[in-house]
């Protein structure tokens, strides 16, 4: 009994801030960082052995600055005493409440974390201890761990703060010697540049043995814009998540999302995705994504895709592959009503391949080797967006028979009295520029063909949204007679024939000012009708009124050719 009281005397009396000082030096010892904490150490014994303080500070590696690795404001852990008597270790629920922590990496892509990591690694080889005959314990129980009210920032190679996540909230179930356990994660991603950001709510099972992994996950996800609308949700079911040897491996893996207001698309677009494992090696930072598929509706798109860098610099390469039954059912898909004709079926099928390389920091993006196949034309080409915002193309349609499907697509786009089924054979090329700073557009070069006629011409406009000026050259040769009127002869007047038109031949350059409602033709020459003249034209549309002036000069003719040419008598001449 004597003995009973002495052991809780010495209980009562002993203070755990009486070894700050030593822990502050075991951390230290074993981190290579600095352990601060600035709250007394709250201290009980029956029927738990209790724990609480706040106020913990652990420093940051010093090449990362002055700044904290984590501040935690409540640490709360409590162990039965009883259960200790028997070599069992039951913990409550360990708290940790206001926790702050620091994330990030260098210009080598090296995180403030590792050195940690490095100091807690033994230097010298453990000597050989020989194996009790009974381990000190045998089972732990913990009723879970709550991490509450805790922000994560991560830090770029700069410093700068470019992702928060906020109100992070992580919960366990009962954790027993090596059994599985269920966890339930909550938080919201702020993207700081572009203020917008992901909420995301996760269930799964963690497991340490034989590897640490999670299984069975679950995450349902919704993504903010600016102004905290809505522009995405969905739900990711994962087979798995394991790491083995320092690589992670994830699959199989099923998305289900719907976009909100995306690009092209007037409403939503719902779609579905799915890959079947995912490799990731932190030493070199690469990811391979094998069987990574996207469909929506009859469109489906196959990836074959690499990471390299993922951290430091992040850059994605590899191919892409697509496919859609009808064209109709993509304008339906868009949410556009297709054009009358354009019917479903192996006609109207598209199919598309390109090689891609994404580089996310620098907004590098290179688009090659793209071929699509629809509508019974075979393009290719090539796009690239430049890290100063300038993005270019070149697309080129080798000679191809207009199909009827093609000629429903385009027919809402033309004239009435156009006949664009009287060509027979047309190819495209082009090139074109666009500066995204200055809203600027240039195509560069363009050329196409329709029979024997040619169209070529360069066009460039300084502001697409607010155009001052519009400005390039057009020509047009070889557009003879047969195709004028098999193109354009429900438009000619009816005292006009094509034979009589004859070949038209246009080159100008011009210049059109859309504030003042001006168009300057300048130099512009024209054939027709047998004739041949140049100068230049002036064509103001001010208000309601049409006004031209300019200056003309006609080549040399015959007359008496162009009295035949319109069938008129030639009249008599007096030499």
């Amino acid at each position: 009994m004597l003995l009973l009281v002495v052991a809780v005397i010495a209980i009562r009396s002993f203070d755990l801030n009486d070894y700050k000082d030593e822990i502050t030096a075991f951390v230290q010892e074993r981190t290579g960082r600095t352990l601060t904490i600035e709250e007394n150490i709250e201290f009980s014994l029956f029927p738990w052995f209790a724990v609480e303080t706040g106020g913990v500070t652990l420093s940051d590696d010093p090449d990362f600055g002055d700044r904290s690795f984590v501040t935690v404001d409540t640490l709360s852990a409590r162990v039965r005493v009883w259960p200790l008597l028997k070599r069992r270790i039951e913990v409550g629920r360990v708290v940790f409440d206001g926790v702050n922590l620091n994330l990030g990496i260098d210009a080598e892509g090296v995180g403030n974390w590792e050195s940690m990591l490095q100091a807690s690694a033994p230097t010298a080889p453990e000597l050989e201890m020989p194996a009790p005959d009974r381990p000190a314990f045998e089972a732990l129980a913990v009723e879970g761990i709550s991490l509450i009210n805790t922000r994560i920032l991560w830090h770029d190679a700069d410093g700068e703060v470019t992702h928060i996540a906020r109100d992070v909230t992580l919960v366990t179930g009962p954790i027993n010697d090596d059994d599985p356990v269920d966890v339930s994660v909550s938080l919201s991603v702020l993207d700081v540049a572009y203020q917008a950001s992901a909420e995301i709510e996760l269930e799964t099972v963690a497991s340490i043995r034989p590897q640490p992994a999670l299984s069975g996950i679950e995450a349902n996800v919704r993504v903010l814009d600016s102004r905290q609308e809505l522009r995405a949700s969905g739900t990711l079911t994962l087979g798995s998540i394991e790491l083995d040897a320092g690589i992670m491996r994830a699959g199989p893996a099923s998305v289900s999302a719907t976009l909100v207001r995306p690009p092209f698309v007037p409403g939503e677009l719902a779609f579905e995705s799915e890959f079947a494992s995912l490799e990731f090696n932190p030493e070199d930072e690469s990811v391979v994504l094998d069987g990574l598929s996207a469909r929506s509706g009859t469109l489906e798109a196959r990836f074959n895709v690499r990471g390299e860098t993922v951290v430091s610099d992040p850059r994605v390469l590899g191919s892409i592959e697509l496919q859609s039954q009808s064209l109709a059912d993509l304008f339906r898909l868009l949410d556009l009503e297709p054009p009358a004709g354009l019917g479903d079926g192996v006609e109207s099928a598209l199919a598309a391949v390109a090689d891609l390389d994404l580089r996310l920091t620098t907004q590098e993006l290179t688009i090659d080797r793209f071929v699509l196949s629809a509508l019974g034309i075979d393009a290719s080409g090539r796009a690239e967006h430049s890290a100063d915002q300038r993005l270019s193309a070149a697309i080129e349609l080798p000679e191809f028979a207009p199909s009827d499907p093609l000629l429903a697509l385009v027919s809402p786009y033309i004239p009435d009295g156009v006949n664009l089924g009287a060509i027979s054979a047309a190819s495209l090329t082009a090139e074109l520029a666009y500066a995204r700073e200055a809203s600027e557009l240039e195509l560069t070069r363009f050329s196409a063909r329709l029979d024997a006629a040619e169209l070529n011409g360069r066009l460039r406009v300084d502001d697409i949204s607010s155009p001052d000026e519009i400005s390039g050259t057009i020509a047009v040769s070889g557009l003879d007679d047969r195709l004028l009127g098999a193109l354009f002869g429900d438009l000619l007047p009816s005292e006009l024939s094509a034979a009589e038109l004859g070949e038209f031949r246009l080159g100008a350059d011009f210049d059109y000012d859309p504030g003042r409602g001006t168009t300057a033709l300048d130099p512009i020459e024209i054939a027709a009708y047998g004739l041949s003249a140049d100068g230049q034209l002036n064509i103001s549309t001010a208000g309601d009124s049409l006004a031209l002036s300019g200056r003309a000069a006609l080549d040399e003719f015959s007359p008496r050719e162009l009295l035949a040419r319109f069938g008129l008598p030639i009249p008599a001449s007096g030499d």
